[in-house]
């Protein structure tokens, strides 16, 4: 797994070097508050930083370590669903709008999980995207996608 991880270490550090590179023109503060450019550079040297200590940590340790991975187990099926079913939602995202996408994905993941009792497969994800609407919209003054088909 030593090779997995320095390759996963350097990929870390380029991309963290790719979002620097791409976020640098971004405004670092406004008005004596964070700006545009705060977080994504934030994030960018959070993703350098500990892809080196993966690669560091990779280097200097001499154990083997052996991980058995099998790619059509459950675990890894039930991770390949919900990445699938991830990328539909955000495709389908910009054309049906966020309250049903986000609706929908947290009732089907839910069901995926094992809640089965439809009262709350109704409730819960009806409660968080009526949440999350209220704390964007409301608090944050982020406008959320709505629908453009119908």
């Amino acid at each position: 797994m030593r090779i997995g991880n320095i390759i996963t270490a350097l990929f870390c550090v380029f991309i963290g070097a790719m979002f620097l590179l791409l976020s640098k023109d971004f405004p670092k503060t406004i008005s004596n508050a964070p700006g545009p450019g705060f977080y994504p550079s934030i994030i960018s040297w959070l993703l350098i930083l500990l892809g080196l200590i993966l690669l560091i940590q990779s280097l200097v340790s001499s154990k083997k370590q052996e991980i058995e991975m099998a790619l059509m187990s459950p675990p890894a099926k039930f991770v390949y669903k919900i990445c699938g079913i991830s990328v539909i939602c955000s495709v389908l995202f910009k054309f049906i709008g966020f309250a049903v996408i986000a609706f929908l994905f947290i009732l089907v993941t839910s069901y995926m999980m094992g809640l089965r009792k439809y009262t709350l497969l109704l409730i819960i994800p009806l409660a968080v995207t009526i949440g999350f609407i209220v704390i964007f919209v409301n608090v944050f003054h982020v406008p959320l996608p709505t629908q453009e088909i119908f």
